[in-house]
């Protein structure tokens, strides 16, 4: 699991995995399943440190999650019906599930060399 910090109060969960290579995939755990609206966005670099943004000009990631209907703990992931992402056009997808994981496939990405994903869920 490559999550690295968590934002919790009274209102959502956020959930910010570790800046990692665009050649790797991210999984964030520690999501709080009573928070089932969620959102997921990713976020790219051009540094590991994740200090200066970049803009990829080609290449997708696929999302994916695991709910607790999956099972499994986290071992079975569901695809969207608009699970990949465009990069040449950020967007953020949301979806409303008892979620426990969600999982970012990059493939194809050129103008960035590094990305986190940041997950949010609230419970309305």
């Amino acid at each position: 699991m490559t999550t690295e910090k968590v934002i919790e109060n009274k209102f959502y969960t956020q959930i910010i995995s570790t800046v990692v290579a665009v050649s790797e995939t991210i999984i964030v755990d520690r999501i709080d399943t009573v928070r089932p609206h969620c959102f997921a966005g990713v976020q790219f670099f051009a540094d590991a440190d994740g200090e200066t943004i970049a803009t990829p000009t080609a290449g997708e990631v696929q999302l994916s999650v695991s709910t607790v209907n999956s099972g499994n703990n986290g071992n079975v992931f569901e695809n969207f019906t608009q699970d990949s992402m465009d990069l040449t056009n950020l967007c953020t997808r949301s979806w409303a599930a008892n979620t426990t994981h969600v999982r970012a496939v990059p493939t194809g990405i050129t103008g960035a060399a590094f990305y986190k994903l940041v997950v949010s869920c609230n419970t309305t």
